[in-house]
């Protein structure tokens, strides 16, 4: 195959990001999932060995849980089976790249061109549809994801000091007027500047902080926060021991704003039941067993929170960036000590598997 492993994703990643196609009789997402479905089985890199045993050992428990839901309910559960799939098979893809921040790279700029849109649509410029938001949504159709899918990126630019990609990145944070994207930068950068003990506290205080201020600056938006916890109560109860089946939320609630719970983590627990706690239990592992780069363990992160008050999960470009970072920072402990001892540098997983080896 042409390029190393990580060529390959940084190509995919950018295009995953660019893949829009404006007027086409399905949803708006589905071109990325495509792209995704071709895509991944051609990278040619799944070195099972090269990941946390532990954290993939987690996503086979779920992913084997979640295939006696679509057996049991074939009709309502095999998408989204299969879209699950794919994103754990990206995590794979990801733990072979022995350039994760190249990647990450790729994706930022594909965003970047998005948020170019943005301006555009703000100086009059109208390029593409906003999709019914009065917030420019560059080729994501949506503004909300537009700003979701930009945050955690600008959080590892920022991190990471490529301050011409941060630059490029904050403007949908600006225009989109997202408060999830907002907070989620908040989390990313006291993740970033505290350590221990302060870490867990910072990110808990924090976004509580910029919430309160949100609402004060924003009170028109209450009545969407009223409309999102109303489902997170309803989600809650509506969870069963066993699960209620793969994909039934979106066939019990078949209305525009109602298709998705709201949260991923909650969303899991409904649909899954206890199967749920196997995907819920990798950022806890994850997050526990340390995570070397600091910019990736910012940006994941500000994804996670977004898991927890919306559904990036079930968005092509945030389910597909999400698995790219969960594979980069689940690589084994021993491909990522040299890379951690070396200031963060990036030598390749066969250089550091020799050098710690030798």
């Amino acid at each position: 195959m042409i390029g190393t492993p990580s060529h390959r994703l940084a190509v995919l990643g950018l295009g995953v990001m660019l893949a829009y196609c404006p007027a086409i009789f399905s949803a708006p997402s589905m071109p990325r999932w495509w792209l995704i479905a071709i895509g991944v089985p051609l990278l040619g890199a799944f070195h099972l060995a090269r990941g946390d045993w532990r954290i993939l050992g987690l996503a086979c428990a779920g992913l084997a849980y979640a295939s006696f839901h679509v057996i049991v309910w074939p009709q309502d559960g095999l998408l989204p089976f299969y879209m699950l799939c794919l994103i754990v098979l990206t995590a794979v893809a990801a733990s072979a790249a022995e350039k994760g921040d190249m990647v990450l790279s790729a994706i930022g700029w594909g965003v970047a061109v998005s948020s170019v849109i943005c301006l555009a649509d703000e100086l009059g410029w109208a390029l593409f549809t906003k999709g019914g938001s009065p917030y420019p949504g560059g080729l994501f159709y949506n503004s909300e994801i537009m700003a979701e899918i930009a945050a955690p990126l600008f959080i590892w630019a920022l991190v990471s000091k490529r301050w011409w990609l941060a630059f490029f990145l904050v403007s949908p944070l600006v225009l989109c007027h997202s408060r999830i994207s907002i907070i989620a930068v908040g989390i990313g950068i006291a993740y970033a500047m505290t350590r221990g003990r302060w870490r867990v506290l910072s990110c808990m205080v924090v976004p509580a902080v910029i919430g309160i201020a949100l609402v004060l600056l924003w009170p028109e938006k209450l009545s969407s926060l009223g409309h999102r916890v109303t489902m997170w109560i309803a989600a809650i109860w509506s969870i069963t021991p066993l699960g209620n089946g793969l994909g039934w939320w979106a066939s019990a609630h078949p209305f525009p704003f109602e298709e998705f719970v709201h949260s991923d983590a909650l969303q899991f627990l409904v649909e899954l039941g206890i199967g749920g706690l196997f995907f819920l239990a990798i950022p806890v592992i994850i997050f526990i067993r340390g995570i070397a780069d600091t910019a990736k363990g910012a940006c994941f992160a500000g994804l996670c929170f977004e898991a927890l008050v919306s559904f990036p999960l079930h968005v092509p470009a945030t389910a597909f960036l999400f698995a790219v970072v969960t594979g980069l920072i689940c690589r084994d402990r021993a491909l990522v000590r040299v890379e951690k001892l070396d200031g963060g540098i990036d030598r390749g997983p066969y250089l550091r598997w020799s050098t710690t080896y030798r």
